[in-house]
């Protein structure tokens, strides 16, 4: 199966947990990522290509452009980082090597949906289980914990 439709088939499985059916997904660069303020959704960060040419770096869920700025600024090696990183992307930034322009957000707008918030954590926690982003704490604490276990 190509990755392509790999992606496919987890986003439909979670549209299909999640109740949301004929939603659209967008796309748009990380780097310059740009949207309604006022857009609730769920998103994932990938390296490379939406088509899976790289690992999926985060999957979340909020007001997206509020998300993706948070996230721009734990991700950007240049500035000093904020107060506090989440496990998972300090264990990015200290561990990987990656390059924020080659990064694109795959998103869902599901403002105005009804169960809004529920149909938002049913698909983020959908797509954590499948792509297993390498920045999610839930995927670290997975790692560290197999990591332990193996020694």
């Amino acid at each position: 199966m190509k990755t392509e439709d790999a992606i496919c088939e987890i986003i439909n499985k979670a549209q299909k947990t999640a109740g949301c059916k004929g939603v659209s997904w967008r796309v748009q660069k990380f780097s310059n990522f740009v949207t309604d303020k006022t857009f609730k959704g769920v998103y994932a960060i990938y390296e490379g290509s939406i088509v899976g040419n790289g690992p999926v770096i985060y999957v979340g869920k909020g007001k997206i452009a509020t998300r993706i700025a948070n996230h721009r600024r734990k991700a950007r090696k240049d500035l000093k980082p904020p107060k506090y990183i989440p496990e998972g992307w300090k264990w990015l930034r200290e561990h990987q090597e990656y390059d924020i322009e080659t990064w694109d957000v795959f998103y869902m707008p599901l403002e105005g949906e009804p169960n809004c918030n529920a149909i938002m954590t049913a698909l983020e926690g959908v797509l954590i289980k499948e792509f297993k982003p390498i920045a999610n704490d839930e995927t670290f604490h997975d790692r560290t914990l197999i990591q332990e276990v193996g020694n």
